[in-house]
């Protein structure tokens, strides 16, 4: 879903909005850090693949959003990696991805410390030698919040331990992994913690819990007149994250929200009878147009294979190809 993923994307470059999200989660709405803390993460939260002449180069990005909390400047290293990933439908293997991300994150940090062991320092003993990082190493730790945007029941793994199959020995798990997450589900945030947020995740947060009662979707239309009229793609997004099928015109530069659902109402439109299929059709749309690309087709091919088979129209297939 390209305006979905492209609305979700342009939430969290705000780091008010990543800030935000932290506390929400670990801090029950206390200020636990400030935006001033968040920064970049390159190389982090990225698939790598070693390339033939021995270099490194982005594969593919595991998590949505991963940020550098910095919470001393006067010492760099003093920070942690926070992760944000955004579903829209349970995954079972959650707990996986989420190891994934950070054994990236974990294996770049290694990679970096390897590049400058080698750039000059003498190993002090065998165990340096061996490691290739000094024995004072340590990671920077990461942890990584979902935020679940869909209606069904997030009924699937919280814990690694629960996707293995069960052994008779009980004495091997204290040393299997553990890895866990935190889940955020908009209808649990309390109201009060939202009205704190940074103004656009806040606007997004307040239509998805209204969205399933019309009367509170009309009160906070009402009492909110900023939130009447929105940018295009703005709009768009926003409705095929409430799972509304509604298609915006693409002349229009405005979208008034109160005439949309006005419109939907009169078609007899409702909210999420088929965005599970038509999700389903779009992650598997989404796979494609990876494998494909990884596999170097020609993208006249790519496209004309969704609009034959995927039956996508000129418009869905530039939007899915901008973004993937």
């Amino acid at each position: 879903m390209p305006k979905v993923d492209a609305l979700l994307k342009m939430l969290f470059e705000s780091d008010e909005a990543v800030a935000d999200v932290f506390n929400a989660v670990f801090g029950g709405g206390r200020r636990l850090i400030t935006p001033s803390m968040v920064r970049p993460a390159a190389g982090h939260g990225i698939a790598l693949r070693e390339q033939e002449d021995g270099q490194w180069r982005a594969k593919e990005r595991i998590c949505d959003v991963v940020r550098r909390i910095q919470w001393d400047d006067t010492k760099p290293d003093n920070h942690f990696l926070f992760g944000i990933e955004n579903q829209l439908n349970p995954h079972l293997l959650m707990p996986w991805r989420v190891m994934e991300t950070h054994d990236l994150s974990y294996g770049h940090q290694e990679r970096e410390a390897h590049r400058l062991f080698d750039s000059g320092r003498k190993p002090k003993d065998s165990v340096e030698f061996l490691s290739e990082v000094p024995r004072e190493f340590r990671f920077n730790p990461m942890v990584t919040v979902v935020i679940y945007w869909g209606e069904v029941p997030w009924d699937v793994p919280r814990q690694f331990t629960d996707l293995l199959k069960p052994t008779p020995f009980s004495e091997l798990i204290p040393f299997l992994s553990q890895q866990t997450y935190p889940l955020l589900i908009p209808s649990e945030i309390p109201p009060k913690i939202i009205d704190g947020m940074e103004k656009f995740l806040k606007m997004v947060l307040k239509y998805v819990c209204a969205s399933r009662d019309e009367k509170q979707l009309l009160a906070l239309l009402r009492e909110n007149p900023e939130y009447q009229t929105l940018p295009r793609d703005f709009a768009q997004g926003l409705l095929g994250l409430m799972g509304y099928l509604y298609k915006v015109d693409n002349k229009m530069e405005k979208v008034d929200m109160c005439k949309a659902f006005r419109d939907m109402e009169k078609r007899g439109e409702k909210r999420g009878e088929k965005r599970g299929e038509k999700r389903g059709c779009e992650e598997t749309a989404k796979k494609l147009v990876y494998f494909m690309r990884e596999n170097s087709f020609p993208e006249d091919k790519l496209q004309e294979f969704l609009a034959k088979q995927m039956q996508y129209s000129p418009e869905q297939i530039a939007e899915l190809c901008a973004v993937h």
